[in-house]
C-alpha cells in the first residue's frame, strides 16, 4: 500500500518518495486514515516502527490545508516526554517540512 492511498496529500507524499520511504509501517497504514478524520487515536508500537511519522504527516496534512488567520499562530503542539523523544519529533517533523514546496512549507 503506497502512502499516497492513507489519504495524504500530494505535497506529503512528494517529501516521503523524497525520503526513500517505500510504504507505510502497519501503524501508519492504522493510524493516518483515522488521524486525518479527525479522530484521536492511541498506538502502543515498538522502538521504530513508524509513530512519530503516524501523528506527524497528519499535522503537517492539516497545517498545510488551513490558511493562516494571524502571523504567528499556533497551529500544534507537541508534547514529549523526553529530550530524546524531543529530538526525534522534530527531525521527523523538520524533515517532511522542509520536503514542501516554499510557498506551502508551514514552517517558512
Amino acid at each position: 500500500m503506497p502512502f499516497a492511498s492513507l489519504g495524504l496529500a500530494p505535497e506529503i507524499t512528494r517529501a516521503i518518495d523524497k525520503q526513500r520511504f517505500q510504504s507505510p509501517t502497519p501503524v501508519q497504514e492504522r493510524a493516518i486514515p483515522v488521524i486525518l478524520q479527525g479522530k484521536d487515536i492511541r498506538a502502543c508500537a515498538q522502538t521504530g516502527s513508524g509513530k512519530t511519522a503516524a501523528f506527524a504527516l497528519p499535522i503537517l496534512q492539516n497545517i498545510l490545508s488551513t490558511p493562516r488567520k494571524t502571523p504567528l499562530p499556533i497551529r500544534a503542539l507537541v508534547l514529549v516526554p523526553t529530550r530524546n523523544s524531543h529530538y526525534k519529533s522534530t527531525t521527523s517533523f523538520l524533515l517532511r517540512a522542509n520536503s514542501s514546496p516554499s510557498d506551502s512549507n508551514p514552517f517558512l
